[in-house]
């Protein structure tokens, strides 16, 4: 594991969250696959938060999205928290993303505002 990555990794009410930490290249990626495949236990939905990674390259979205499958968790229990889910996330899997502040000051439902805070990835 990189000496710049952790994992933070908590069960509660029988969902799995995961807080990444760090770089996300080829090697963190595969922690996290690894990760999931031990802690995943076939019930309820994982959650992985994107928020505090850094440096999150290509390599590593890569290998995440196309390795993803040997841990086990269906891709529809597989959610994300952040912008950089979009570039994680593996086809089936869902980003929740909360919108930066607008220019206008609203919260989003303004009609001049387009705000989605969940996109499924097709």
């Amino acid at each position: 594991m990189s000496e710049n990555f952790r994992i933070f990794i908590k069960d509660e009410g029988g969902d799995l969250y995961l807080k990444p930490v760090g770089d996300f290249d080829d090697e963190a990626a595969w922690e996290i696959i690894r990760a999931l495949g031990k802690m995943y236990d076939g019930k309820g939905n994982v959650i992985i938060d994107t928020e505090k990674l850094e440096n999150v390259r290509i390599l590593g979205c890569g290998t995440f999205r196309f390795q993803f499958y040997l841990c086990g968790v269906p891709c529809d229990r597989l959610f994300f928290k952040g912008e950089n889910g979009y570039f994680i996330a593996p086809r089936g899997s869902r980003v929740l993303h909360s919108s930066p502040p607008r220019p206008c000051g609203c919260d989003g439902n303004c009609d001049m505002c387009r705000y989605v805070p969940e996109k499924k990835i097709a």
